[in-house]
């Protein structure tokens, strides 16, 4: 499809219109003089022009200066109605490239812009039209996902007052149970508290007591056997 872009002029504050066509040609229109022009930006012009800078980035500067990111910096102008002059603007002006023009019907190639500056245009309504439609599908959507979402908590909100509703008659009935035991086992710990306690305890002493007495008995003779076994382990 032909695209369409502006290319400034030289010394100037206007530019050409210049267009893309179908066998690699630029059309080239200077509105103020009513003229119309046909090139060709060739490799071979491309190559004299970077071997005589002697700098390889001439054709990424053709690709940048004849297309839609062009700026002020590439500026052009025509030379005696025959040639398309091609010059960087900098702190020096270099002059990159000279290409050859030839005469076309000037309203036959200004209608041809004007149609690609349709077709443009209409495309670029088609894909706003298209994106304005994707975002009134998502707000809708989206609003679709709050209504389920307010439901939801709702419905959740429902269900927690339902279940605290059970769950407390419930959590009475167990604690009045505990309540309870508690009461009977302190009734019976009140009981049971009193002589047999004091019982046992003085049970549980005199035999603590009379494991003693065994224990100090058998000392001594557990020395004295300890003291002969030295006395045999002694050299004569």
């Amino acid at each position: 499809m032909a695209t369409h872009f502006k290319l400034h002029k030289e010394g100037q504050t206007g530019w050409f219109w210049a267009m893309t066509c179908e066998d690699s040609s630029y059309t080239i229109i200077d509105v103020c003089e009513t003229k119309a022009y046909s090139t060709k930006i060739t490799k071979e012009i491309l190559d004299l022009t970077s071997e005589r800078l002697n700098n390889p980035d001439v054709h990424k500067w053709a690709k940048l200066a004849f297309s839609s990111q062009t700026d002020a910096s590439y500026v052009f102008s025509v030379e005696n109605e025959r040639d398309l002059l091609w010059k960087k603007v900098g702190r020096i002006t270099l002059k990159l490239g000279k290409f050859p023009l030839e005469d076309v019907p000037y309203q036959e190639a200004l209608n041809q812009v004007l149609e690609a500056s349709h077709i443009k245009m209409n495309d670029q309504s088609l894909k706003i039209s298209r994106l304005e439609k994707n975002v009134n599908d998502g707000n809708d959507q989206r609003k679709g996902y709050e209504i389920q979402m307010a439901k939801m908590n709702e419905y959740k909100k429902g269900q927690e007052q339902y279940y605290y509703s059970h769950f407390l008659p419930i959590l009475h009935s167990k604690q009045d149970k505990i309540r309870e035991l508690e009461q009977k086992l302190e009734q019976q710990l009140k009981k049971s508290d009193g002589g047999t306690v004091h019982s046992i305890s003085s049970s549980d002493e005199e035999d603590n007591n009379g494991d003693q007495d065994e224990t100090d008995a058998k000392r001594p003779k557990l020395l004295d056997d300890s003291q002969n076994f030295l006395n045999l382990s002694t050299p004569l």
